[in-house]
């Protein structure tokens, strides 16, 4: 059986509050997912492994986040 810890008020309240998707998309935001992508990077030039390393890292994450909360005990 999984031992879960118990969240805070604080940690639950941060969890359903609404949040800006916008950040999350926004090209001009240099944490976004679109400005880790979208910039041309031919091949043969240093850092050109930038967006597959990004989306890898990306998917990595969603499939761990996954994986524990759906397959853990499957």
């Amino acid at each position: 059986q999984q031992e879960l810890t118990q969240l805070s008020p604080e940690s639950i309240s941060s969890l359903v509050s609404p949040s800006d998707p916008v950040r999350n998309v926004d090209p001009t935001n240099a944490d976004s997912h679109p400005a880790n992508i979208i910039i041309p990077r031919p091949p043969d030039v240093g850092n050109n492994t930038t967006v597959k390393d990004c989306i890898v890292s990306t998917m990595k994450q969603v499939r761990m986040v996954h994986t524990h909360i759906v397959y853990k005990d499957c």
